[in-house]
């Protein structure tokens, strides 16, 4: 799990002293500061970044022919993504400082304030875009850690950000044989064998549908049923099946149930077996999305009992 904490601070070794004492010995006079507060911010990003198991890089951004550069800005850049800039801040300080020459080009930019001995780094906050050289302090603060990790998992895999925006299934319609979104009445398609295997039950609505993984044309068929129970709340459960010939699912198949913050809260990997069944309970009205990961594809879906 990340941490929840909306500032994390990060111990600025001996070795981020060395890397800025070299760029700040190879800089001018006037320009010298700013490269050396600019490489520790560098320095306390990517060590964050590594935390979080993200693939961060910098090496080209501190090195002697990137130096000019570095005056004027300090990003660790992501694969595949784009890059980060790093802006340092002291600790009295209620604005934070952006060069025009990064106004764009740039994912996210950063607050990372410095303690006065130089000795330790506070990750603020970020802000998407910046058009204007000083933007204050309380700017950044209002987006935690925690959302710039959403942001660059959006980021990473934006089919995950669109399916936010989709239309939740309403799968109380279900009991009345109305059926939305692609799903199909599962009890008029399968035959009562099929039905055992998936775990039917009387008194249940279940639907099924396809999703394209989209990785060497692999499907997977996914089955959803609710189930009334003696309270208020009903059982629902989620199967993911192989299709056509295929006997098993694909080992690093992922499925994974959302609550509606959009945080997991239940999930199993497939491990190349023939399904993956998970249950839980809600009550009318309570949304959840139902989420497939295989390697860098993902597909999420909203619900609503």
């Amino acid at each position: 799990m990340y941490p929840t904490d909306s500032i994390f601070s990060i111990p600025l070794a001996w070795e981020a002293h060395d890397l800025a004492k070299q760029n700040h010995q190879k800089t001018s006079t006037h320009q010298a500061k700013q490269v050396y507060l600019r490489t520790l911010a560098m320095y306390a990003v990517k060590y964050y970044l590594d935390c979080m198991s993200i693939e961060a890089e910098y090496e080209d951004r501190i090195s002697s022919h990137a130096l000019f550069e570095l005056s004027h800005a300090a990003e660790v850049y992501l694969p595949g993504l784009g890059s980060l800039e790093c802006l340092p801040i002291l600790s009295e300080a209620s604005v934070v400082e952006v060069p025009p020459e990064v106004w764009s080009d740039r994912i996210a930019y950063i607050a990372v304030q410095l303690d006065e001995s130089l000795q330790t780094a506070k990750i603020i906050g970020y802000v998407k875009t910046v058009a204007t050289e000083h933007v204050p302090l309380q700017q950044f603060q209002q987006n935690s850690l925690e959302d710039l990790l959403i942001y660059l998992d959006q980021l990473r895999h934006p089919q995950i950000q669109q399916a936010s925006q989709q239309i939740p299934t309403q799968l109380s319609q279900w009991f009345q044989n109305i059926f939305q979104q692609d799903w199909q009445n599962l009890n008029t398609l399968l035959t009562p064998a099929k039905l055992a295997y998936r775990n039917h039950r009387l008194s249940s609505a279940m639907g099924l549908k396809v999703f394209d993984l989209h990785r060497a044309d692999e499907q997977v068929e996914v089955s959803l049923g609710l189930t009334p129970l003696d309270t208020s709340e009903l059982d629902v459960w989620v199967g993911v099946y192989p299709t056509g010939t295929q006997t098993h699912l694909p080992a690093d198949l992922q499925l994974v149930i959302l609550n509606e913050m959009g945080d997991p809260v239940i999930q199993a990997q497939a491990m190349s077996t023939e399904n993956i069944q998970l249950q839980f309970s809600g009550e009318p009205g309570e949304h959840f999305s139902v989420r497939l990961m295989l390697g860098d594809i993902s597909v999420t879906e909203p619900f609503v009992i």
